[in-house]
């Protein structure tokens, strides 16, 4: 009996992780690429909102003078999030009588409950053999490990991702809807999530479409309220989002998105920026079609792939913590009850993205290589795709 791929796949990832721990014994450097500023910078996306949250007036507390462009590109979180941080910041301030080991407490705390919340969300989700071995391996890729040693709330969105595309076709019409709302709260924590709505529009489900809206618009705009400036706040966020995308748009940093391909750019400011606006015209081609034929795509993974692949790689600053949103499109894939020869390009891709091993020169072109080669096979394949739309067998 062959061995099943999710068992393939486990085994590989696992094997990595081993060179990955081998080599961080023998010469920790070696490894230390593969988190940002190579640890130097621990935590900050928790520590940074925290201290944002401050005085509940995220966008100004504790602003340099005279509000420099990086300070204020930064403070682009929807106030979901900077809700979220302001309450944590309202405990450690009681708790200052305690000893400072407390504050690192609540911190770990706080990232274990995100990371249980993914870890149980897909564990839910997985019907491949050895589901809990396959989740537990997607742990130890790269991706988590730079999601975890940043500290991005992005764990959070990606748990909440993560169980509505498991559960927004569920028989039980209220975890259906616990999904929604779920998702809601991943585009009030991220945004980009919000595409995944589409997979309702495309499915006919027009009702429960408009509670999805009506769940986001609430969860993204109430939040306004909770914080100094209230409604009055969201022009000064819509300029600090449009900074945030300037700034990040100009810079040639190794990111998780077509960008990437810019980052070795070095030949002159007009170069680099004819190459950018040609990646730019290039990216939103493959958005467009992207959306008007991934309802054409014959399997439900690879649905929900294609629109993760569109908002993991294609906006300006993409972190690689955005790879997160792949663990549940990957848990789909290993659903299947059936694989053929095709498949296995798909298989080597989620290796190459999730690959814990760093090998210089290789592992961050192979991850963005991947990815973008993902997104323009599946787009590539449901331009192609003729006949009733594969999505009418779901209902």
């Amino acid at each position: 009996m062959k061995a099943h791929p999710s068992i393939w796949f486990s085994v590989i990832l696992a094997c990595l992780f081993g060179c990955f721990l081998i080599s961080l014994w023998h010469n920790p450097e070696a490894q230390s690429p593969l988190f940002f500023r190579q640890t130097a910078d621990y935590r900050a996306d928790y520590r940074n909102v925290l201290k944002y949250a401050g005085n509940n007036d995220p966008y100004f507390h504790d602003t340099p003078a005279p509000y420099s462009s990086s300070a204020r590109a930064e403070r682009v979180a929807p106030p979901f999030v900077f809700m979220i941080a302001y309450q944590i910041d309202k405990l450690l301030h009681k708790a200052k009588s305690l000893p400072p080991d407390f504050y690192h407490l609540v911190e770990s705390l706080w990232m274990l409950y995100c990371v249980l919340f993914l870890f149980a969300g897909l564990s839910g989700g997985c019907k491949a053999p050895y589901a809990h071995f396959l989740v537990f391996t997607l742990f130890l890729s790269s991706i988590f490990m730079f999601a975890l040693e940043r500290g991005n709330i992005i764990l959070l969105s990606a748990g909440c991702t993560t169980f509505f595309i498991f559960n927004y076709n569920h028989k039980n019409k209220w975890i259906r809807e616990f999904s929604f709302l779920a998702l809601a709260c991943a585009a009030a924590i991220k945004m980009t999530p919000a595409v995944l709505g589409l997979l309702l529009l495309e499915e006919r489900r027009y009702k429960e479409a408009v509670r999805l809206v009506i769940y986001g618009i609430l969860f993204f705009f109430l939040p306004f309220l909770t914080v100094q400036g209230g409604f009055g706040i969201l022009p000064t966020w819509l300029s600090y989002l449009r900074l945030n995308t300037i700034v990040y748009d100009w810079i040639p940093i190794v990111r998780f998105n077509f960008r990437y391909w810019l980052s070795g750019v070095d030949t002159g400011w007009w170069v680099y920026h004819v190459f950018y606006f040609c990646g730019t015209i290039v990216g939103l081609s493959i958005a467009i079609v992207a959306l008007f034929t991934n309802r054409l795509l014959a399997h439900q993974w690879q649905r929900v792939l294609q629109l993760v692949l569109l908002f993991a790689v294609l906006p300006s600053n993409s972190g690689e913590y955005t790879a997160l949103y792949l663990f549940a499109p990957i848990v789909l894939f290993f659903n299947q009850s059936s694989f053929d020869k095709r498949d296995i390009f798909f298989f080597i891709c989620f290796i190459l993205v999730l690959n814990p091993f760093y090998i210089p020169g290789f592992t961050p072109g192979a991850m963005n290589l991947a990815a973008s080669a993902m997104l323009l096979v599946l787009t590539f394949q449901s331009g192609k795709q003729s006949g009733t739309p594969a999505v009418t067998a779901l209902k």
